[in-house]
């Protein structure tokens, strides 16, 4: 059992604890597989959560690794799967977005989706997409000067 209070642990059905802070989101897949993403790795559950497969790492289109900070899956209209991520440093700091069409195993190149110069980032798995197909990401930028304490 795991440390956490409940009022009814015995309804408790599985605890994982993984190691991944405040980066974890979840997607349901078109065959009802649901994608986890934490940590830097993608695993997979056949089971609702019960039990995970293996970490395993995605890669983009030019070989590199997928995610970052405040990452957020969601399944798209056409059956794919998007993440958001927030990359990048100080005042280039900006969200991302990769297309995967194999459940998370490749993913299309990084597209940034906020502008030069306006430092972004999202809380993770907040992703919403609307009956319409319409995407939406809350998400929150510095305005004003950085100081840098020296």
């Amino acid at each position: 059992m795991s440390n956490v209070p409940m009022t009814r642990p015995e309804e408790l059905l599985a605890v994982h604890e993984f190691d991944y802070g405040h980066t974890v989101t979840f997607v349901e897949l078109e065959d009802g597989r649901v994608l986890m993403f934490g940590g830097g790795e993608f695993r997979t559950s056949e089971d609702w959560g019960l039990t995970w497969s293996e970490p395993f790492v995605g890669v983009d289109a030019h070989g590199q690794r997928v995610g970052g900070s405040c990452t957020s899956l969601v399944r798209l209209s056409d059956g794919a799967i998007g993440i958001a991520a927030s990359m990048g440093d100080g005042r280039d700091r900006y969200m991302a977005f990769w297309r995967s069409e194999d459940g998370g195993r490749t993913w299309s190149g990084p597209v940034r989706i906020s502008p030069p110069g306006l430092p972004t980032w999202a809380l993770q798995d907040v992703f919403l997409r609307t009956s319409t197909g319409r995407i939406i990401l809350p998400v929150y930028t510095e305005i004003g000067q950085i100081v840098a304490a020296g």
